[in-house]
């Protein structure tokens, strides 16, 4: 089955990751980012600096809160967000695009059969 997804990079100052799929997931809470895109940006997630930590319910792997931009190169439209790395149990997912920091954005969220959907900016 397809699931909705958006090209997205990371930055945090003057690092920023490879352009990467993520899915965009109205049952997400937040926004999660695998681990691995941490240290493409130059974050150390189990280093300490994190805004916050929490252990994941589904993994009980360590989760570190992160300001981050995300920038969605095909709208060329950036905004600061705060993510959580985590261990991604999925493979192939570099991330979720959840409410708080994401969906929150915008105006109108639909979705359509397959990975079609649309995104209303304010």
């Amino acid at each position: 089955m397809a699931r909705p997804y958006l090209l997205v990079r990371l930055r945090v100052g003057e690092h920023e990751s490879p352009q990467v799929p993520m899915v965009v997931d109205t049952g997400a809470d937040a926004c999660f980012v695998d681990h691995h895109l941490a240290y493409t940006v130059g974050v150390n997630p189990t280093a300490g600096g994190a805004l916050g930590t929490v252990q994941d319910l589904s993994s009980e792997s360590p989760t570190a809160l992160y300001p981050v931009e995300l920038y969605l190169p095909q709208f060329d439209l950036g905004f600061h967000a705060d993510v959580y790395f985590t261990t991604l149990q999925n493979s192939g997912w570099n991330g979720l695009l959840g409410h708080k920091g994401f969906l929150e954005r915008f105006t109108r969220v639909t979705f359509y059969p397959g990975d079609r959907f649309e995104l209303e900016l304010p």
